[in-house]
């Protein structure tokens, strides 16, 4: 389930998502409406339901959602046709905010607002702001062609939305989302990979690595260089959070999406991330094996067993879900003497000490 936890939930998710996430201001609806602006047009106008249809693949989509016309646009119910695409929906009803996924394409909007964010960092502007009708939520017909990675057409002698699924290998788009977040930690007792959690250059990487060190440099895939300094060190879970010194006003790239653990199953396909800097392969593909217990101690939380090999090259990197939300770090390795590899689940990182 997406972000399911306590007060990660209510705290982290708001702090991270709706900061990092979500640019897009409410807009006054009646004045939404009015909105010009270019899409596809339809002939004339047609109420919700009225011999109106949605095919995908060349198959028509069956059950109660239709589309329907709105000045002029073709507007199709959302979570009906996402989720035909096997993609999943998370409504936030609090913010009136949507934020959808089709493997690693993904999106978050407002109701009410002509903007959405897509996973890339794209602004997309609506033709028409997303509404709710009849308790459902929909959006310009277009929309689907940039947040899902469709080809879509407006056949309006059928009265037809037609939808056409684009494949693409999955690996790659996890890879363009992730690759440029990832950074290269160096000290004077070797190297390893890490990311920003803060725009403002809080870091995570690996404690082995940083730990009495005689200096840190953090270099980004652009090149860039800085200077780092450690703020914590988690000696059980191997993590440490860092800050590098920036100019003043100066932001970082950071991951749009995450999650927890709690909607992943045993088998699922899981991606452990490191440096490209240091590795011609910096993306590793595996799976979640099983759920280890914590360490007994208050406060003790559950790492993740998984089939991904951490290496130098990923240790203190990123794991990501097939649809390129950040989920955890990889920072343990033969816990136990067993050989295997294992990561922290990413809300703890809100929850780090010294110790």
């Amino acid at each position: 389930m997406w972000i399911k936890s306590t007060t990660f939930t209510n705290t982290a998710r708001k702090a991270y998502v709706r900061v990092f996430v979500v640019s897009a201001l409410l807009c006054i609806y009646a004045a939404a409406r009015a909105l010009p602006g270019g899409g596809l047009l339809a002939a004339d106008v047609a109420p919700a339901g009225d011999g109106v249809y949605i095919q995908v693949d060349g198959v028509l989509m069956e059950g109660a959602d239709k589309p329907l016309i709105e000045n002029g646009r073709v507007m199709i119910p959302l979570r009906a046709v996402v989720e035909y695409l096997d993609g999943t929906i998370h409504w936030y009803p609090d913010d009136n905010q949507i934020i959808g996924f089709r493997g690693a394409r993904g999106f978050d909007l407002v109701i009410g607002s002509s903007r959405a964010n897509l996973i890339d960092g794209t602004v997309y502007q609506l033709d028409v702001p997303a509404m709710i009708i009849a308790g459902r939520t929909y959006v310009p017909l277009r929309f689907v062609s940039e947040a899902m990675g469709c080809l879509v057409a407006w056949d309006d002698a059928a009265r037809t939305a037609r939808i056409t699924t684009v494949r693409t290998e999955a690996k790659r788009e996890v890879e363009a989302l992730t690759l440029p977040l990832l950074l290269e930690v160096t000290t004077d007792k070797g190297g390893g990979s890490g990311f920003f959690y803060s725009r403002d250059g809080q870091m995570i990487t690996t404690a082995d690595l940083v730990r009495d060190a005689a200096w840190i440099t953090v270099k980004t895939g652009g090149g860039a260089e800085y200077h780092a300094e450690p703020i914590l060190i988690d000696n059980v879970y191997n993590l440490a959070k860092l800050r590098v010194r920036r100019a003043p006003g100066e932001v970082f790239p950071v991951f749009r999406y995450f999650d927890d653990f709690s909607g992943l199953a045993e088998g699922d396909k899981v991606y452990a991330a490191g440096s490209p800097l240091l590795s011609d392969l910096p993306l590793t593909e595996g799976s979640i094996a099983a759920k280890a217990p914590g360490d007994g101690s208050p406060g003790g939380i559950n790492v993740y067993k998984v089939t991904v090999a951490i290496t130098p090259e990923n240790n203190g990197g990123p794991l990501v879900k097939g649809n390129g939300a950040l989920i955890g770090v990889n920072c343990l390795t033969e816990k136990g003497g067993g050989g295997a590899s294992y990561c922290i689940p990413i809300e703890y990182v809100f929850e780090m000490k010294n110790r």
